[in-house]
């Protein structure tokens, strides 16, 4: 798993331009798409491994 969100969206950004999508002009909205999507999976992650982690995390003791 990515370490940050920041992580994943810069590896979001990378793969997308390996295949071929524009990131850098000023209309291409795909840094911006590429951000959404690492923090929300990002986001999401992480709150999986908050609920089904270690019994611990499940508030067993």
């Amino acid at each position: 798993m990515a370490t940050s969100a920041a992580a994943l969206v810069a590896d979001i950004i990378k793969e997308l331009k390996v295949e071929g999508f524009a990131t850098g002009n000023e209309f291409a909205q795909t840094e911006k798409m590429a951000a959404a999507l690492g923090r929300a999976v990002y986001k999401h992650m992480t709150l999986l491994d908050d609920t089904s982690g270690s019994p611990a995390s499940k508030g067993h003791r």
